[in-house]
This record gives structure tokens, C-alpha cells and sequence, in this order.
């Protein structure tokens, strides 16, 4: 029996628990091609958050040891890209931040969430890896790393 992953958006969990994937890892390369910025535009229900999961996966190094098993019979994992499990990767999930109050309230519990992730990850930096952020106004911008 095919097992659909309705309502499953974690890559992880859809490879790990044999669901039914369709392989479009083909697009890894032109999306790395596309540029630096990149707007994912799709209506509900599209597979958006499964296809960052499925990101996060492929590029974040936590992952590496696992890339054989989630990618190998998929088209990427025939013919990954050089990037493939080279960065760190953080993960937000803006929806527990607080959207009640006035702007400033709002604007805190932002700032209090990309906080808290951000110290995280710092403290679980492997070695040779220097800082990922930049602080300004108190608010982290992040960028890649390569390790």
C-alpha cells in the first residue's frame, strides 16, 4: 500500500518512514543557478514547506552522514552539486511568534525569536566554522557558511 504523506512537510520524516516522494531534486541545480535571493510563490497546499525541508536537508552539514540514504535514489543524490551538506543551516518557524499588540510588541517577539535561534546554533558551531552573523540593531542577519 502507497503510503501519501498528506499534511507531512519534514523531508526527513517523508524518506526516513518510506512515504511517497516525487523526485523533483532535479531542480537543485537550476534553483542554485537562479541567484542569492529567491521567492517561492505557490498556493497552499503545494509542497513549499516540504520542498525547504527537502533543502534544509540537502545543504545543511548536520545531515552529511545521512545523504546516502535520503538523496541516493533521487536524481541529486546520482549527481549532487558541490554544495550539497556545506553549510549550516537554521531553521525559524515564525509562527510562534506573538502577531498580537502594536508594532513595537510585534517587532519584539521577532527580534526575541531570531535571537534565541541564533544563540543556539552559535554554541553548536562545529570546529573550524567562524561566526555566521552579523549583528545590527539588534536584529541578526544571516548568512552562509561554509565549513
Amino acid at each position: 500500500m502507497i503510503k501519501f504523506p498528506y499534511g507531512i512537510s519534514d523531508f526527513y520524516r517523508v524518506s526516513s518512514e518510506g512515504y511517497f516522494y516525487v523526485d523533483r531534486t532535479q531542480s537543485i541545480p537550476l534553483l542554485e543557478a537562479a541567484g542569492d535571493q529567491l521567492l517561492f510563490l505557490r498556493p497552499r497546499r503545494f509542497g513549499k514547506s516540504l520542498w525547504l525541508s527537502l533543502l534544509e536537508n540537502y545543504y545543511d552539514v548536520a545531515r552529511a552522514g545521512d545523504f546516502e540514504r535520503l538523496f541516493g535514489q533521487l536524481a541529486i543524490g546520482q549527481q549532487p552539486t558541490p554544495s550539497h551538506n556545506r553549510y549550516l543551516v537554521m531553521t525559524w518557524d515564525f509562527s510562534t511568534v506573538d502577531a498580537q499588540g502594536d508594532g513595537a510588541h510585534i517587532r519584539q517577539a521577532l527580534y526575541n525569536q531570531l535571537n534565541g535561534q541564533s544563540n543556539v546554533l552559535r554554541y553548536a558551531m562545529p570546529p573550524g566554522c567562524s561566526t555566521i552573523f552579523i549583528w545590527m540593531s539588534r536584529m541578526p542577519c544571516a548568512r552562509l557558511l561554509r565549513c
